[in-house]
């Protein structure tokens, strides 16, 4: 076929990898099994309509196309190459790729980077000079190639690749190219379809995010599905998130390598009670990611959006539950309890008026509450459409969930099938049942063809479900609002506070904790007054002046918890009980081998307060900083239970998460009627004070602790604080 009547490749500088108008194969082969074998072979399988260019010196054809010995001698210069040879041969085929001026290639060959080899690093190293000097895009090396049903482009050798299917409106990129099989089949049996799958494999040239833009920007994707291991640029990729809610593109990303810790040795709670797994967790929820731990919520959820139409924000979306009995409800309702998903109806489930009245009134149904117990339809199941349409009229519009057996009468199957895929019709939001044993094919097809999703497990059936609640419109109201930022004057002074300390190499350093106080209260929060003494009699006249009781405190330099150092005096109640504490502490720093000259002492007031909080910063390379908040004090790390936002967020942003966390519940229980809102007013400002803190530092901030953070008559106040630094 001329490449004039090929794939249209448009105007995406992408679109000569991801629909190309001729493909050269580097390796073709002509046995069987071989890689070189299957790519030609599963183009001419998918009837692939532009030019097909086997290179191989050895054959004079593969699968009946003219076999060529070298790319220099194509007729023209391809869009795209698939490699399939072994690492050594990559790097000079690469170069006589960029020589001829082929627009992309595709490396499938493992051998590079990932082995972890000196010889595989430098190869991979070669290919990334190479698409920077020629201007060339690669995708790999360590990649099983490109799918593209809706432009019947399959170059690759997974099995899915020769697996012709119709396209869908789903597709994802990801950084393990092997679960391409699992979502492709799975997207099928759903009746949704998977319409464009592109693994990254080492990303020596293009990488997740660029793929990412370019699914946002593809008329034929509606959801945007992700596999990540890990993300290059997270400012990036929140820029790339705000486009995708501009176009109103959901996402479902599955994030693997969680069990990993993934982060550096650090002082810093906050660092710590971070990690890798549960910073990318916060910033893709926070970014109206719908974020799923398994490969089965991964396809179920993005099949989910696939189907569903637009749901404008002020619909009920609440959860309406129908079972074929009645432990299958109670399994639904259980199910949404612990996914806080909120059931239509009241705590007992019964429905609210005017809706309750409208379903008493429909003839042969006995009353019923949520979820819906199909027995009392008289028999009939189909009776269910009525109840549907009841719940439409007064507004009750969100998803439907129903777990169903093969029924003793086929007629009410029909019945069933009926009324689910009039609820499907008739409502934007999704509908799907489960079925642990299965419905048989016939009746699973049918489902599928009415768009209502089957699931066999409850479990995967709700997550997917949480997809749903995760992307509506109404959470991302408030994301593209501005953060607060810090005025003029108090960005300088920042700057000049940080730009006094040193410059670290290497790891982060310390900043002691009354320099931190200083570069913390410039940024507008409230740390605890403390003094500076070089003397007992310095430490009781302070003390004397602050009122008693007090805490005595000693710094020394590369120390972060002083009193597992034993470096912390507390509930000193007069000045005899100073005099002493001061010389058990300089004692202690001589022990550490800290003379007093590199040593410091503050004498602050000792606050008290019902409960500990902890507030912090960490810098997530190379996501970005994020703020942590929880249970403080000893309870820090033991509990572990805190809430981690990424930075960047408005001051009515943070206020809701802090409202939604344990935290925000903490603080409510604590307080009393006007109190509760300046408790949660003074701890967010906390939050809103350290977010405007890491805009203003940037990268030199590696992270901050403020544990505890008491509150005292209604105000929160920090009362040790740390800030480390890192290099320029």
């Amino acid at each position: 076929m001329d490449a004039e009547k090929a794939t249209n490749t448009g105007t995406h500088p992408l679109d000569r990898l991801i629909r190309p108008r001729h493909i050269a194969v580097i390796g073709a082969s002509q046995t069987k099994g071989k890689h070189g074998n299957t790519v030609v072979r599963n183009l001419r399988r998918w009837n692939y309509p532009g030019v097909i260019y086997p290179v191989n010196p050895g054959a004079e054809e593969v699968e009946g196309l003219t076999c060529y010995p070298s790319i220099a001698e194509i007729p023209e210069a391809a869009d795209c190459a698939f490699l399939a040879i072994p690492a050594g041969g990559v790097v000079e085929a690469v170069r006589a790729c960029a020589n001829r001026g082929l627009g992309a290639v595709i490396v499938g060959s493992a051998g590079f980077a990932e082995s972890g080899t000196e010889a595989g690093i430098a190869r991979q190293a070669e290919l990334t000079a190479i698409a920077r000097d020629s201007g060339m895009r690669i995708l790999g090396p360590n990649t099983n190639g490109i799918f593209n049903a809706v432009d019947r482009v399959a170059i690759g050798y997974n099995s899915s690749h020769s697996d012709v299917s119709a396209p869908g409106s789903v597709s994802m990129t990801s950084h393990s190219g092997a679960v391409l099989n699992s979502i492709a089949r799975r997207l099928t049996a759903f009746g949704s379809g998977l319409g464009k799958f592109i693994p990254v494999g080492n990303e020596a040239d293009l990488e997740m995010l660029d793929f990412l833009d370019y699914l946002i920007e593809d008329a034929d994707t509606k959801v945007i599905g992700l596999v990540i291991e890990g993300l290059s640029d997270g400012p990036r990729f929140r820029t790339s998130a705000a486009r995708a809610r501009a176009a109103d593109k959901p996402i479902v990303a599955l994030k693997i390598g969680r069990s990993k810790a993934g982060m550096e040795s650090t002082a810093a709670h906050s660092s710590r009670l971070a990690g890798s797994a549960r910073a990318y967790e916060a910033l893709l929820a926070e970014e109206g990611i719908a974020v799923v731990r398994t490969m089965e919520a991964l396809i179920g959820g993005c099949a989910m959006l696939a189907g569903r139409g637009p749901t404008p924000a002020e619909s009920d979306q609440r959860l309406i539950c129908t079972a074929s009995s009645g432990g299958g409800g109670t399994m639904l309702a259980d199910l949404a309890e612990e996914c806080g998903i909120q059931l239509a109806g009241d705590a007992e489930g019964a429905w609210e008026e005017p809706l309750a009245s409208a379903i008493t009134a429909i003839p042969d149904i006995k009353p019923t509450r949520n979820p819906i117990d199909s027995s009392l339809m008289a028999g009939d199941w189909g009776r269910l459409s009525l109840v549907f349409q009841a719940m439409q009229d007064h507004g009750l519009v969100g998803p439907v969930v129903s777990f169903a057996h093969v029924a003793s009468r086929p007629k009410q199957d029909d019945r069933l099938i009926g009324a689910l895929s009039q609820r499907r019709r008739d409502v934007a939001a999704p509908v799907s049942v489960v079925t642990p044993g299965g419905l048989g094919d016939e009746i699973e097809g049918r489902y599928a063809a009415a768009g209502v999703l089957v699931f066999h497990d409850v479990g995967t059936c709700f997550a997917s479900l949480n997809c749903h609640y995760a992307t509506l419109a109404e959470r991302w109201q408030g994301l593209d609002q501005p953060a607060e930022t810090l005025d003029e004057n108090a960005q300088r002074k920042i700057a000049d506070l940080i730009g006094e300390q040193p410059a670290p190499q290497g790891e982060a350093v310390l900043v002691s904790e009354v320099e931190s106080a200083e570069i913390l209260r410039a940024a507008g929060i409230p740390i605890i007054e403390n003094k500076v003494v070089t003397s007992a009699r310095e430490a009781q006249r302070a003390a004397d002046g602050f009122g008693y009781p007090v805490v005595i405190k000693a710094q020394a330099p590369d120390v972060a918890h002083k009193a597992k150092a034993g470096l912390v005096a507390t509930r000193l109640h007069d000045g005899e009980s100073v005099t002493t504490a001061y010389a058990s502490l300089s004692a202690r720093l001589d022990q550490l081998g800290h003379a007093a000259e590199t040593a410091a002492v503050i004498v602050q007031p000792m606050a008290a307060s019902e409960v500990e909080l902890i507030a912090g910063l960490t810098y997530e390379p190379p996501l970005g900083h994020f703020l942590v908040f929880g249970l403080g004090g000893v309870h820090a790390e033991v509990l572990g239970d805190v809430t981690l936002l990424p930075a960047g967020l408005s001051r009515a942003r943070i206020q809701a998460r802090l409202a939604g966390s344990r935290t925000g519940k903490v603080l409510t229980a604590l307080a009393d009627g006007n109190e509760e809102s300046l408790v949660m007013e003074s701890f967010s400002n906390i939050l809103i004070g350290l977010q405007a803190l890491a805009l203003a530092a940037g990268n030199r901030l590696h992270s901050v602790d403020i544990n505890p953070v008491l509150i005292d008559r209604g105000r929160c106040v920090g009362v040790d604080s740390l800030v480390m630094l890192r290099g320029s």
